[in-house]
């Protein structure tokens, strides 16, 4: 009954060991976080209060809409 669980043991440390040892994956992983950490902080940076960015590009098109259209107007 010893044998067995001694034998039980060293299987289960065993294939412990080769898990924490396998690498397979790890980078596949490690990209995918980074893209969830860099696609957080896009949608923070374009929709967090408002929308500011947004809105500021939407406004300097608007003017620039204005000085071509005025500049157009006057030939």
């Amino acid at each position: 009954m010893k044998s067995d669980f001694s034998n039980l043991f060293s299987a289960v440390k065993n294939r412990c060991y080769q898990f924490r040892k396998n690498q397979n994956g790890v980078t596949a992983i490690e990209y995918s976080l980074i893209a969830v950490a860099v696609t957080t902080l896009v949608v923070l940076v374009l929709f967090y209060n408002e929308g500011s960015v947004i809105k500021a590009y939407a406004e300097k098109f608007a003017q620039l809409t204005k000085i071509i259209q005025a500049a157009l107007s006057d030939v």
